[in-house]
């Protein structure tokens, strides 16, 4: 592809042409592994290091000394965060070493659950991250008995829509949540309502 053109490096060789940037480094690594007896290689591979690093990235529950980070990384990434819980319960984390890099927080209000600061830094999308702190933040909600989970947007509708979410009208919203600054302060009179039934 165009980015291993402009920087590349001999990485190992292959016996088609492709590179990571088209099927993954894992999946290419894992293929390899599984080809690594033939003899003969037509061509390599060559990949950018500085453009595709090898990552290991940990889902793991917020704790209250990270606050200061997360804020700055909602921040970055455009979410209210200036109402975030003090123990930041609820929420899951995706961490690269000590960097915040993607998040999702589930806030509980009884049987209810208001799913909020769901976002990955841009430079990691595209590897299912959001995915998985997205089930994250479900399997807590489930495990606390949440039958209803609401959500805020005015620009990921479509996305939460493929994930089982439905528009509601505003005037629908439960007390509970219209109560919340999400909804009546940090986000727009033009953002959207969802919902999901987990019952």
């Amino acid at each position: 592809c165009k980015s291993c053109q402009k920087n590349s490096q001999i990485l190992f060789p292959i016996y088609f042409v492709t590179c990571v940037h088209t099927v993954g480094f894992k999946n290419l690594i894992g293929l390899y592994s599984r080809i690594g007896g033939l003899q003969q290689s037509i061509v390599s591979i060559s990949v950018s290091f500085n453009i595709f690093p090898i990552m290991s990235i940990l889902l793991k529950t917020a704790h209250p000394d990270q606050t200061a980070g997360l804020i700055d990384f909602l921040q970055k990434s455009g979410l209210p965060n200036s109402d975030l819980p003090a123990d930041l319960s609820g929420f899951t984390l995706a961490m690269e070493g000590a960097q915040i890099v993607g998040s999702a927080g589930m806030e509980l209000m009884g049987n209810i659950g208001l799913l909020r600061s769901v976002a990955v830094d841009e430079s990691y999308r595209n590897q299912k991250l959001g995915q998985q702190l997205f089930e994250a933040a479900l399997e807590h909600a489930q495990s606390r008995q949440v039958q209803k989970v609401f959500l805020i947007t005015d620009s990921a509708g479509p996305y939460f829509e493929k994930k089982g979410f439905f528009k509601i009208d505003r005037m629908d919203t439960p007390e509970v949540i219209a109560q919340t600054m999400q909804f009546s302060m940090l986000c727009p009179s033009s953002a959207i309502v969802m919902k999901m039934d987990l019952t």
